[in-house]
């Protein structure tokens, strides 16, 4: 007899009651969700912030360089881009990296200057010739900038300062980030 009440007492929880759970559940995910969405895009946006001002301190690094410096095809490639962005012209991160002594892109590692040889090294590349679009995209990470064919990061010299903007052109509305 004894058994018998111990197997009717042990019965779980009801249809009913596992419904009423499920239902109180539901309700919280529909809550809370939008939420954590919310805070991971933020995080992303800070991270793309994060990473132009890691971008700008590397060309600021880099033109302080004793390497490039003492280098007069780097110099003058830093004093090109410095006259530049004096005139108001952005230059596209890739452009600067990439470069010849003579300003025109470089195919090969060993005919890109000391300057984007150090931008490079900073940005933690042994090649610069790597810091090419899909390396552009590959960091960028919030959602505002997935089109990867419209990313461009441009760096430009304004007043003894750098100023890098990541932009994406196609999404039609403004998610620049300006890091200055």
């Amino acid at each position: 007899m004894k058994r018998n009440k111990e197997k009717l007492g042990n019965k779980g929880f009801s249809l009913v009651e596992l419904i009423v759970v499920i239902a109180i559940m539901a309700i919280l995910i529909g809550i809370m969700a939008p939420n954590l969405i919310g805070y991971i895009e933020r995080t992303n946006v800070s991270a793309d912030i994060q990473l132009a001002d890691t971008i700008r301190t590397a060309v600021k690094t880099a033109m302080m360089d004793p390497a490039v410096l003492g280098n007069d095809d780097a110099t003058k490639r830093v004093n090109a881009f410095k006259t530049k962005g004096e005139a108001g012209t952005a230059v596209d991160l890739t452009a600067i990296v990439k470069e010849k002594e003579d300003g025109t892109a470089a195919t090969d590692k060993k005919d890109i200057t000391a300057f984007g040889t150090q931008i490079a090294e900073i940005l933690g590349e042994d090649n610069p010739l790597d810091i090419n679009d899909t390396w552009v995209s590959g960091k960028i990470r919030s959602k505002a900038r997935v089109d990867s064919t419209a990313m461009t990061i441009e760096v430009q010299f304004d007043n003894n300062d750098v100023v890098v903007t990541i932009t994406n052109s196609n999404n039609g509305n403004n998610t620049d980030i300006v890091v200055p």
